[in-house]
């Protein structure tokens, strides 16, 4: 049993080097990087849905290149640029800019700027 346990702490030595080091955290940057190149782009579409929320709306954009965008807009998210907190319909088309992120397939838009 004695013999066991300086076994023991090494594998869970190496097992927790392994996973600080793991390319999960080189990948970080890289997003944020692209991320920040895509919030200065404003995305124009066709508005395909409406689902109302809590502060504001998520509005489904159908892009002319067939991409789709999930935006959030809320008086909150636009800060100073409240004023342009505006409620749109199915078939309005509207540019919106901001913090584009990923969850699973869907690519989302927290909108920061209105047009």
């Amino acid at each position: 049993m004695k013999n066991i346990f300086p076994l023991l702490c090494i594998l869970c030595g190496v097992i927790v080097y392994e996973s600080c080091s793991s390319d999960t955290h080189k990948t970080e940057p890289e997003m944020s990087q692209t991320n920040e190149q895509m919030s200065d782009v404003y995305i124009s579409g066709e508005v395909q849905e409406v689902r109302q929320g809590k502060d504001g709306y998520t509005a489904k954009i159908l892009t002319k290149d067939h991409q789709i965008y999930f935006a959030t807009i809320s008086r909150a998210n636009l800060k100073d640029k409240a004023a342009q907190y505006k409620t749109v319909v199915v078939g309005d088309v509207i540019s919106v800019k901001g913090d584009i992120w990923k969850m699973g397939e869907e690519t989302h838009v927290t909108v920061r700027d209105m047009k």
